[in-house]
């Protein structure tokens, strides 16, 4: 489906969504939904002992969960999922903002409506922006070039400048900070210091070329990490007896899942498939940890370039400081001394210095449930450093942490073939749900065309009302009005 409709404005159906074999996960509302039963599921998972080989089913729960672990738990996933919140935030403020000049009925998209409008079209360009600028970005963190470029020639027809990675980055950061600052957050006030544009033009660049050349994007840190947790039970198997984590042919498709892990091999002096692959995991955790947020200011010993925030370039960085490092064997004791020094060698600070910032910093409410658990993942890795790289946590006899990861990493919602799962704590599932269903409305009013909203997993028709008639006050609440009929159906 193209992006752009035909009018010329964005096609609303933004949704990155990250795939494997036997399952996917959904970005916005983090359902994952798997291509086999419960009761498969349930037979895999009674194991005669933790750590024999992996079923397919089981190896397929690991990849979504990590997908899941990503989103809540580092940096490059809360960013992400924070660009998607400003431009709800902007949608709103733009929607009030219209209402002062036309009180009539309003059908989707905002945008269309809005420059139709007799109004100041600087200030309304101004307000705009802020929901491109974060448009762009996601864009380039999703890998989708292609947009990008349709997007940023859009936007300088309609005199909004395209820029930089750098640049788009500095951009929005006013954005982001205001946004904390209105939600009730707390921003520490800082700038972040940029290198030269011609050095951001050569990063940019860089990247443009790899890309080009078919070069796995940051979908690949994030399917190459999935991958390598799904081996966590052959951990003890000779990394020269390995037949299936390094592949030595695979389709264009599976690049991203596999391209990474067969570099990484000769950066990684590992002898075992757990050695490779609690280090492997490690460097994905550090390239999804740029200090992109106004909580990590201060946190970089370097001035920031392209390559420090994009975490497909920051990994390939990372495979060069690996080498003479020696590999984790133990996470509990190697995790520390391996991340301190590899990020020491670039001068970027460790996934336990951001958490420990994070801590330090961020003060959400316990209400706002996605920072609330982004900041208790930075609780959890600041007394347990090593707890994203060992997937123990799911197979291992009952430890002291594992309610903790039971309950902050399990998916509001769980898609077998022949059933749906869901949290227990109906809080989470009522937050994660509307959020994403918010999300998906708000960008139907600012550049759809009012078409149904898509539930991310299947649901009878009773269950779609239930869920459209709790959704309503919500979306009232949030705009000042319903500002028109929600269309709600399952996937």
């Amino acid at each position: 489906m193209d992006y752009f409709s035909e009018s010329g404005y964005l096609h609303p159906a933004l949704n990155q969504v990250l795939r494997s074999d036997y399952g996917y996960f959904d970005s916005i509302s983090l359902v994952a939904s798997y291509d086999f039963t419960h009761d498969e599921y349930l037979k895999d998972r009674k194991r005669h002992h933790y750590d024999q080989p992996l079923t397919e089913v089981l190896k397929t729960v690991l990849h979504e969960t990590t997908h899941l672990y990503q989103t809540i738990s580092t940096p490059y996933g809360i960013y992400h999922q924070t660009l998607r919140l400003l431009q709800t935030d902007i949608t709103r403020y733009i929607l009030r903002w219209v209402r002062q000049f036309d009180k009539g009925p309003l059908q989707p998209s905002l945008l269309h409506h809005a420059l139709q409008l007799n109004v100041n079209k600087s200030q309304l360009f101004s307000m705009m922006s802020g929901w491109f600028l974060a448009e762009a970005m996601l864009l380039v963190l999703e890998g989708d070039l292609e947009t990008y470029r349709k997007l940023t020639d859009m936007l300088n027809r309609s005199s909004l400048p395209s820029m930089s990675l750098n640049q788009l980055f500095a951009a929005l950061d006013p954005w982001v900070s205001s946004f904390f600052v209105r939600n009730g957050k707390s921003c520490p006030k800082g700038v972040h210091g940029f290198v030269s544009d011609d050095d951001a033009f050569l990063s940019d660049l860089q990247y443009l070329l790899l890309k080009s050349a078919s070069y796995p994007d940051n979908r690949g840190v994030l399917e190459s990490w999935a991958t390598a947790a799904e081996f966590w039970a052959d951990k003890d198997v000779s990394i020269e007896r390995d037949g299936q984590l390094f592949r030595s042919s695979y389709t264009a498709q599976k690049a991203p899942y596999y391209q990474f892990l067969n570099e990484a091999r000769s950066s990684i002096a590992a002898s075992t498939i757990g050695e490779f692959t609690f280090t492997y995991i490690a460097l994905c955790e550090i390239a999804l940890s740029p200090p992109v947020l106004q909580h990590h200011r201060g946190l970089s010993d370097k001035l920031m370039s392209s390559w420090h925030l994009n975490p497909a370039q920051r990994l390939n960085e990372l495979f060069s400081a690996a080498k003479e490092v020696r590999p984790i064997k133990v996470p509990s004791t190697d995790y520390l001394p391996f991340t301190n020094s590899v990020c020491s060698k670039l001068g970027w600070p460790t996934p336990l210095k951001i958490a420990q910032a994070t801590k330090l910093s961020l003060i959400c409410s316990n209400h706002d449930l996605l920072f609330y658990f982004y900041a208790k993942s930075a609780d959890i890795r600041c007394r347990i450093p090593h707890a994203f790289i060992d997937m123990s946590v799911w197979f291992l006899p009952e430890q002291s942490h594992m309610k903790e990861f039971y309950y902050f990493f399990s998916h509001p919602v769980i898609e077998f073939k022949d059933s749906v799962g869901f949290h227990p704590d109906p809080s989470v599932l009522t937050f994660f749900l509307n959020q994403s269903l918010l999300t998906r409305y708000s960008r139907e009013l600012f550049i759809g065309s009012g078409k149904h909203i898509a539930l991310p997993f299947k649901a009878e028709t009773t269950l779609c009302e239930t869920i459209r008639s709790t959704l309503e006050p919500h979306i009232g609440a949030f705009f000042g009005e319903v500002p028109y009929s929600i269309k709600l159906k399952s996937k």
